[in-house]
């Protein structure tokens, strides 16, 4: 839908960053939808069909700039050991700030590729759930709410 991304653009200009839906896929990945936040700028690779995945990413990437996750160019700067808090802290920003209702796959793919992802590494490199991450979980198990 041509509104998601309007929405995203316009999302980012109040926040003082330029939005880039790149309707090709990342050459860092091989997964179809792949965002990237900078001070400046978010971008998502993948955005060309416009898909609820594709929307949901170009949020969270926000999510990162909002909540200063991104310091200068360098993310790893902030990461330490708080990964999974920060990611989940991104998703539940996505999920305020969105202007529509995300259908229970979606929310699922949430937690089922992005979350997993860092759970599957060891506590010590991703940072353990915190109160983001609860919150984040607990929202998804109530997508009746959102649907």
């Amino acid at each position: 839908m041509r509104e998601r991304g309007i929405h995203l653009v316009s999302l980012g200009a109040e926040i003082g960053v330029e939005v880039h839906l790149n309707q090709n896929p990342s050459f860092f990945s091989n997964h179809p939808v792949e965002g990237r936040a900078e001070n400046w700028a978010i971008f998502v690779y993948g955005y060309k069909n416009k898909s609820e995945i594709c929307y949901l990413v170009g949020l969270h990437e926000l999510g990162h700039v909002v909540n200063e996750h991104t310091i200068g160019q360098e993310r790893e700067l902030w990461y330490d050991d708080h990964i999974l808090e920060g990611e989940a802290e991104a998703w539940n920003w996505a999920l305020d700030n969105t202007r529509e209702k995300f259908s229970a796959y979606a929310l699922n793919w949430i937690l089922d590729y992005p979350i997993k992802t860092y759970l599957r590494n060891s506590p010590h490199e991703n940072g353990y759930p915190g109160p983001s991450y609860h919150k984040l979980v607990e929202r998804i198990r109530l997508a009746p709410f959102f649907n």
